[in-house]
């Protein structure tokens, strides 16, 4: 694929009509900064003097979109074609992303589901220490743990069950 190439101006300051421009510029500075207003008469001038003013204004404005237009349209047509070369990395990084939040939304649910079944299992747990005095078997709760949901822990008789009813789980 062959390389495109563009010549573009690059030094407005070597550009004999924008050197012209600015020194006629400096030049209605100059002018303004001496300028007395005491009648009628120079307000006029003065007003002719602002419609000078204008026109060099425009005249500079147009000479700085002859260097910069050509610029800038390089530049939008650079960075259309990265941007579209980046399209598929950026789709790819949100699919990516929103899979991760589905992933960790149905761990989170997981883990609020156990919670809610380990708290059923020790209700159950306590009435039947209430009932009978002792339980008849242990309880197993699950256990959350970042890499693996199923991991169950056992506790055994009636004095871990007195530790969890104290706070000390």
């Amino acid at each position: 694929m062959p390389i495109e190439t563009a010549l573009i101006q690059i030094r407005p300051d070597t550009d004999e009509k924008v050197v012209s421009l600015y020194q006629e510029a400096v030049k209605l500075q100059q002018y303004a900064e001496a300028r007395v207003i005491q009648s009628d008469g120079d307000i006029k001038v003065a007003t002719d003097d602002l419609s000078i003013i204008a026109k060099f204004k425009k005249a500079i404005e147009e000479k700085r979109k002859e260097y910069v237009g050509p610029i800038n349209e390089h530049l939008k047509a650079v960075n259309k074609v990265f941007q579209d070369f980046t399209a598929p990395l950026t789709e790819a990084d949100s699919i990516t992303r929103q899979k991760i939040l589905v992933y960790r939304k149905e761990q989170e649910r997981i883990r609020q589901e156990q919670e809610r079944i380990n708290a059923l299992r020790l209700e159950a747990a306590r009435a039947e220490m209430e009932l009978k005095g002792e339980l008849a078997e242990s309880v197993e709760l699950w256990k959350s743990s970042p890499s693996s949901q199923s991991i169950t822990e056992r506790r055994q008789g009636h004095s871990e069950l007195s530790q969890s009813k104290s706070g000390r789980t």
